[in-house]
């Protein structure tokens, strides 16, 4: 072929969906589990939601524990139906949301006449690593005391917002050093590792960890020593 083409591809993420329904949930305290027909809700996800009365001080909890089949970085979705009679509605539903060691708390209106019924975006782009390290935890704790707030499910989705993975861009020796650049994310931080044969032997860290500021990142080896070869690679840290 002697002309120019041009070819489109969309990519799409092999990371499915992960629901976590209130039947595979751990709950703590007092909760009525109900299908909403006895008690006058609508929107339910599943065939079934639970629910709590609201305290000041959290007495009860939800928590939604996925099993996170690949490291990365996730949006977290919740799920809510809605009590018919307003008086009973929850104004501020706390999730707490935890991941990679750090975790917030998103307050949520499952008083809402927009939001209830379907899945509501309360996290974006979130790392989690994977595991079931990471979880979404709800709680019975408002400021809307004697309410209703209600327990139904959590989605976690595969983000289009990824951390660069890291790639060798250029490598340069200058005398007895060795400088290595690679394509970052900024504020990654990454470790430059080596070994002097890949058949055999153990990957052996260049200190320091390197943060990158920008879109590449740089790094030395000033170790040669009589090497005659080395091997590198370079590791994202959590």
């Amino acid at each position: 072929m002697n002309t120019n083409k041009v070819i489109t591809a969309n990519f799409v993420s092999t990371v499915p969906d992960l629901i976590v329904d209130n039947t595979n949930a751990t709950f703590t305290g007092s909760w009525t589990v109900t299908d909403g027909s006895g008690v006058g809700a609508s929107g339910k996800f599943g065939p079934t939601f639970a629910y709590a009365t609201t305290v000041a001080s959290a007495t009860a909890t939800a928590t939604f524990r996925p099993n996170i089949p690949l490291t990365g970085n996730y949006d977290v979705y919740v799920w809510f139906p809605r009590f018919n009679a307003a008086g009973q509605r929850c104004h501020d539903a706390e999730y707490s949301v935890f991941w990679n060691g750090t975790n917030e708390t998103i307050r949520v209106d499952q008083s809402s006449n927009s939001d209830f019924g379907q899945w509501l975006l309360i996290e974006t782009a979130r790392k989690f690593g994977q595991g079931t390290n990471g979880f979404v935890r709800l709680s019975n704790q408002s400021t809307d005391t004697g309410k209703f707030v209600s327990a139904d499910a959590v989605r976690w989705v595969w983000s289009t917002n990824q951390v660069t993975q890291p790639y060798f861009t250029g490598v340069a020796r200058v005398g007895n050093a060795v400088s290595l650049t690679w394509l970052s994310g900024p504020n990654q931080v990454y470790q430059l590792q080596y070994r002097t044969n890949l058949a055999s032997g153990s990957w052996q860290t260049l200190a320091p960890n390197i943060t990158a500021t920008n879109s590449l990142a740089t790094g030395s080896d000033n170790t040669l020593g009589n090497d005659q070869q080395r091997f590198y690679r370079v590791a994202l840290l959590p």
